[in-house]
């Protein structure tokens, strides 16, 4: 029951904004062993953002709440896979980006039919 939280300082079009939420919705399941039923993907845009070493470009922060579980190299590879969509869809360089995760026991992450287990390998 992942909660992503994209941060742009740049606008970004509905359009736009629905298909990017729908990639990310995907690439969350293929890279953490997940279901996208559960996925919930929002952006915020047009904020004003410091990054201290993004460049004078486009900044994207994503804030990642996700459950308790996840191995280093999976929490990695899902923030390289992402900012390679972030860079291939709005052109915002590596260097201005950057992922934060935040981890929840399973029972933390609710919805309106069903309270969240904890996350295994064998789920």
């Amino acid at each position: 029951m992942p909660y992503l939280q994209f941060d742009t300082d740049f606008e970004i079009l509905d359009a736009a904004a629905a298909g990017f939420e729908r990639a990310v919705a995907e690439l969350y399941a293929e890279q953490m062993d997940a279901d996208t039923s559960y996925t919930a993907v929002a952006i915020r845009d047009d904020l004003s953002i410091h990054l201290g070493r993004a460049e004078d470009e486009r900044t994207v922060v994503l804030k990642a709440d996700i459950r308790r579980g996840r191995t280093d190299e999976r929490k990695r590879n899902l923030a390289l896979a992402i900012m390679d969509l972030v860079a291939a869809s709005f052109n915002v360089p590596a260097e201005n980006q950057k992922v934060v995760f935040t981890e929840h026991d399973g029972n933390q992450m609710m919805g309106s039919d069903r309270v969240g287990e904890d996350w295994s390998e064998t789920e």
